[in-house]
């Protein structure tokens, strides 16, 4: 007997709402890799942000930060100071003609610099801005202050940006957030859990290499990116 993979209906909504602007692909995996994102994919995407269960967070926030890599190279005119304070005043930013105040904090993601630590650490721990401070969060995963790890450890507990803080907390390879991190096995999503596997894995591996801790950092950070993250995590 043949047995069929079980179709996700909220996944297939996705790429038939994207398939409707033009842009065919076949898994979230793809989109922002296969093919030439019309500019329509953002609005898209931050459309259905709001909209899913939290299973889904961080496999749709990756193709929407893949999407703006693509379609919208960092601003040169834009510094980091004069988003951050966008940020603040509640100001989106607007790409390939749909505005909003995540695509403000992604920007700030891509030119996160310690400068500004306090002030992104202080938006990031308001809760007002809800979801769209997701980046602001993963960007101090970035940070080589040692705050970071305290302020991303007090945001384990906000819901919105949890799994977030978890990701960060991997990439900064702290072990005073090791206690945190385990906490976060129990999650009611996988994808935090799946973090916190990952976190407490380099932290087994600095602990044996007895090397420095640094930041992990994602492609266009310009640094290199660890290739673990898809190896030997379930």
């Amino acid at each position: 007997m043949l047995w069929l993979k079980r179709r996700d209906k909220i996944v297939d909504a996705i790429l038939n709402d994207l398939k409707a602007i033009g842009y065919d692909v076949d898994s979230l995996e793809a989109v922002g890799v296969v093919g030439d994102p019309p500019y329509e994919t953002n609005r898209v995407l931050d459309q259905w942000a709001g909209r899913v269960p939290p299973k889904y967070t961080q496999r749709l926030n990756q193709a929407r930060h893949r999407v703006s890599e693509r379609t919208t190279p960092p601003d040169p005119q834009r510094t980091l100071d004069e988003l951050v304070d966008d940020f603040r005043n509640h100001q989106p930013l607007r790409r390939r003609g749909f505005s909003s105040l995540w695509n403000t904090g992604d920007e700030i993601y891509i030119k996160y610099s310690d400068k500004r630590f306090d002030d992104i650490a202080e938006l990031a721990k308001d809760s007002t801005y809800g979801a769209d401070r997701q980046m602001l969060v993963l960007s101090l995963g970035k940070s080589k202050r040692p705050e970071a790890v305290s302020v991303l450890i007090g945001l384990l507990d906000d819901y919105p940006v949890s799994g977030h803080a978890t990701e960060a907390l991997a990439k900064l390879r702290r072990e005073e957030s090791r206690d945190d991190l385990t906490k976060m096995l129990s999650d009611d999503r996988e994808w935090v859990r799946k973090q916190a596997r990952l976190g407490l894995k380099r932290l087994d591996e600095t602990q044996r290499s007895g090397k420095e801790t640094r930041p992990i950092l994602r492609p266009g950070d310009n640094e290199e990116l660890d290739a673990e993250e898809d190896q030997g995590d379930v």
